[in-house]
């Protein structure tokens, strides 16, 4: 993505609350013929490779009627009223079938830009690196429930810079991804309760407290220093010097110094020049903080079937999956009678907005075939009336197949 590449040469990821590989390993880079950028300015011998099947995917109505694509050059005020709208709207909507996406393209979107993130909510930057696009407050807070965070459930934040001080107060099935914090973070609404969350390849530039957090899950973060913790803060690929010291049980940190093998999850963008894509970092093993200066793989959208909940259904989502299409599922419900199976070897699944797969039939919702690389993310599957012996398969029984040179990753 030619402008977004030279952008980085001047600067320079289901259900689940962490990313699953089935087999991993950090070995030589796959060979494509593909765009490529040699190096960035610091010298990091990083090459960034983009595929494309067509012409570019430029149009934001593609994405659906509940995402919504925001530019630095659009008026401020407009965009904090839709964004204050949709929070309204979802700030208790625990058990609401509404699902959003806010995407902001690269760039900066001012001083005075506050999102709050309501439930079924993604808010997303659409840049190469986190710190393309600027957003100056992300908040969550738990007024709903008098600062009582522990129904702050299903939400999610990735990939942009934020000026001002952060709170993120949250109890599991959330995620923070690829966010430059300019300043600090707090995990709860004062000395109201939270339990848990997830906060992956994010760098906060101070301070992270945990507040009143019982147990949270911290892996591949670069902070300045961390304070608090009631039950057991985890933390994997974490500078352990910026930690307190002591270890559970008798204090309520968990530490290890390197990750032996992940995948970050894929991640949307936008170019001027080549639309939207969907990059894929490269796995790395034994690692320690965050992954932005690694490689990563690009697709533009032309290579994705982008399913809208109101029109698609299993057999339509498979029918293109068998055409060797990969799959977006633009945000929204759907109601499957049939698992949406992927066959085919690299096959990229990913959900915007929370998207929500629903069995109705007693049925899994996805099943998977035991080949490599396949990726699945931003995902939720969900049970229907009738009771499903699983929701989600992957690959066979008893399988000996190997994928440790290109894994297969679940991430939320």
């Amino acid at each position: 993505m030619r402008k977004q590449l030279k952008a980085l040469l001047m600067t320079v990821a289901l259900v689940t609350l962490s990313t699953g590989l089935i087999g991993c390993n950090n070995e030589k880079k796959q060979q494509q013929t593909t765009t490529q950028v040699e190096t960035t300015e610091n010298k990091v011998e990083n090459n960034i490779k983009f595929k494309s099947d067509g012409e570019p995917v430029k149009d934001d109505s593609v994405l659906g009627k509940n995402t919504y694509v925001f530019s630095p050059t659009d008026n401020k005020d407009e965009i904090q009223e839709k964004v204050s709208q949709i929070f309204a709207r979802q700030e208790s909507n625990q058990f609401g079938d509404e699902r959003y996406a806010l995407l902001f393209k690269p760039g900066d979107y001012g001083t005075s830009l506050e999102i709050n993130v309501g439930f079924y909510t993604q808010v997303l930057g659409l840049g190469i690196l986190p710190t393309d696009t600027n957003i100056n407050k992300l908040w969550v807070n738990a007024d709903w429930m008098f600062h009582n965070a522990t129904c702050n459930f299903w939400r999610s934040a990735e990939n942009f810079s934020v000026n001002d001080y952060c709170m993120w107060a949250n109890s599991q099935a959330v995620s923070l991804r690829r966010v430059n914090f300019n300043d600090g973070i707090v995990l709860s609404d004062g000395e109201g309760w939270s339990s848990g969350g997830f906060m992956a390849d994010c760098k906060v530039e101070k301070m992270v407290s945990s507040g009143s957090q019982q147990q949270y899950l911290f892996r591949n973060n670069n902070w300045g220093y961390f304070e608090n913790g009631v039950w057991n803060m985890v933390f994997a690929g974490v500078n352990v010097d910026t930690i307190p010291t002591g270890g559970w049980p008798y204090e309520p940190y968990t530490k290890e110094e390197t990750v032996p093998k992940i995948q970050e999850k894929p991640y949307l963008v936008y170019d001027e020049d080549n639309g939207y894509g969907v990059m894929v970092p490269e796995k790395r093993t034994e690692c320690q903080g965050i992954s932005w200066e690694n490689g990563v793989k690009g697709y533009s959208l032309n290579m994705f079937y982008v399913a809208d909940a109101q029109k698609d259904n299993a057999d339509t989502i498979n029918k293109a999956l068998k055409e060797g299409k990969n799959l977006l599922l633009t945000p929204g419900i759907y109601t499957l009678d049939k698992p949406i199976t992927v066959e085919e070897k690299d096959t990229i699944i990913y959900g915007m907005g929370l998207a929500t797969l629903v069995s109705t039939n007693g049925n899994a919702c996805m099943v998977t075939s035991d080949v490599d690389g396949i990726k699945v993310c931003g995902v939720l599957f969900e049970a229907g009336d009738k009771q499903s012996e699983t929701l989600l398969k992957v690959g066979n029984e008893k399988a000996e197949v190997s994928h440790s040179d290109n894994p297969i990753c679940f991430s939320d």
